[in-house]
């Protein structure tokens, strides 16, 4: 006799999501579609990377400019190093301005409280240009003369390093220019070197370049006159300057004083 066997039916409840009667169907990306994926994956990619190093290139350019051509806070690569640590920034305001008093008629604006430059020769004024220009020229020892010293004369008898900062040549062509205006009072007997006037023309020269070398973008306000329908420019804006004081302190402790270089300033420094 012959026994049939029989299967067991699954329970319904043991079966899982997998056991579905209906069977799954794996879709397949087309071809197209996985391109332009990875193309748009690749793009995100380089671009991320490029503005990366786009940004790292202009930092290090940004810095490099400052390493090389310096600041005017901290001293240019042009500027000699021994001093640059006396370097210091301060707002001033610009003395002597012209303006119009209440009769509409124009006067230079002195501050009698300072030392005076400017205006008619005398002794005072000469003497006041003289302790300007006190350290027109410098002498530095060998330490402080290290990025100079290739450049400027050494003087055999005492092993210093003769310099003057272009500062105090500018001073010096400004006080050139300023006795110009007077050759009667600076030279009563008119018998002139032959120099003079190539002197002053140098001058004049030299100072526009400076100026315009520095470039101070400061702007100069105006004030509208209606009297004069016009603009009146006005000279006390506040600006950004070097601290000279800290400049002389340094400086007048280096002024040459030897006899040679009395003779020379008393032959040329006017």
């Amino acid at each position: 006799m012959t026994h049939n066997q029989y299967v067991p039916l699954e329970d319904e409840s043991e079966k899982g999501e997998s056991d579905s009667f209906v069977p799954h169907e794996t879709v397949k990306p087309r071809p197209l579609n996985r391109v332009l994926g990875i193309i748009s994956s690749w793009f995100w990619v380089v671009s991320t990377l490029s503005f990366a190093i786009l940004s790292l290139i202009l930092t290090v350019q940004l810095r490099s400019s400052h390493k090389v051509f310096g600041t005017y806070e901290s001293g240019f690569r042009t500027e000699i190093d021994s001093l640059q640590s006396q370097i210091e920034l301060h707002e001033a305001s610009f003395s002597g301005g012209l303006k119009l008093d209440e009769n509409r008629t124009l006067y230079h604006d002195i501050d009698s409280t300072k030392p005076q430059y400017s205006g008619w020769p005398s002794e005072e004024l000469d003497a006041n240009w003289n302790q300007l220009l006190s350290s027109l020229d410098l002498d530095l020892g060998e330490d402080e003369a290290q990025d100079v010293k290739y450049g400027t004369g050494r003087n055999p008898h005492t092993g210093m390093y003769r310099i003057s900062l272009d500062v105090y040549h500018s001073l010096h062509c400004l006080d050139t220019v300023r006795r110009g205006l007077d050759p009667h009072y600076y030279h009563p007997d008119m018998k002139l070197p032959y120099t003079y006037r190539m002197h002053i023309d140098h001058c004049i020269d030299y100072l526009r370049q400076g100026i315009t070398c520095n470039s101070d973008l400061t702007p100069l306000a105006y004030l509208w006159e209606d009297d004069q329908d016009g603009f009146f420019p006005l000279f006390g804006m506040t600006r950004t300057c070097r601290n000279f004081e800290k400049i002389q302190d340094w400086t007048r402790k280096r002024i040459p004083n030897d006899e040679e270089h009395q003779s020379w300033v008393a032959e040329w420094g006017s």
